[in-house]
Parts: structure tokens; C-alpha cells; sequence
């Protein structure tokens, strides 16, 4: 019976996390990283961004100063999604495409 009852629970918060994630907000407010999902993205998804770091280089033969142009203006107009804060993003050498990226 305790068993069912802890099931039922975690479907339930489940249910709700799937369908709100921002009503978890409140466990970890002070970096709205919400159960560490945003973290855990960044680093996830830090080869894609590389990749399309290096796209931009060779298209053209150039860094960018911040990671929201590397997808145009879209980033900014849609303000879904913040790659400067996901990321910490450092030029060393622009001629060669060098640089460091880190997910925070």
C-alpha cells in the first residue's frame, strides 16, 4: 500500500514537472536553474554549440563575440534561450578559430 502510495506521488509530480517545469522554480530560485535541467542541458548540448561554432568559422572565417550570434538575431528576438549565460564563451585567437567554451 505504501508502495502504490509513493507511485501515485511521484506520477503525479512527474505530471505536473512535465507539463510546468516553472512551478518547480521555487525548490532553486537563486539561478532559475530548476532541478539542475539548465546545467545539465548546457553540458549536454555544449557539442552542438561547438559545432555550429565551427560552422560560423568557416563560413565566416570568424568568431563570434558572443554565442547568441552564431544563430543570427533569432536567439535574441525569440528570448527563449540565453547561450552567454548557459556558457562561459572566451576568444583566445580569432585568426585560427581557437577558443574556450565551458557550460557553467
Amino acid at each position: 500500500m505504501l508502495f502504490r502510495i509513493l507511485i501515485i506521488i511521484s506520477g503525479v509530480a512527474s505530471l505536473i514537472y512535465f507539463i510546468n517545469p516553472a512551478s518547480f522554480e521555487k525548490l532553486n530560485p537563486k539561478d532559475k536553474d530548476v532541478l539542475g535541467i539548465t546545467s545539465a542541458n548546457a553540458a549536454i548540448n555544449k557539442g552542438q554549440v561547438e559545432t555550429a561554432l565551427m560552422l560560423y568559422c568557416i563560413d565566416k572565417s570568424d568568431l563570434p563575440n558572443d554565442l547568441n550570434q552564431l544563430y543570427g538575431d533569432y536567439l535574441d528576438q525569440k528570448t527563449k534561450i540565453n547561450l552567454n549565460q548557459l556558457y562561459n564563451y572566451k576568444i583566445e585567437e580569432k585568426e585560427t578559430c581557437d577558443y574556450l567554451l565551458k557550460a557553467l
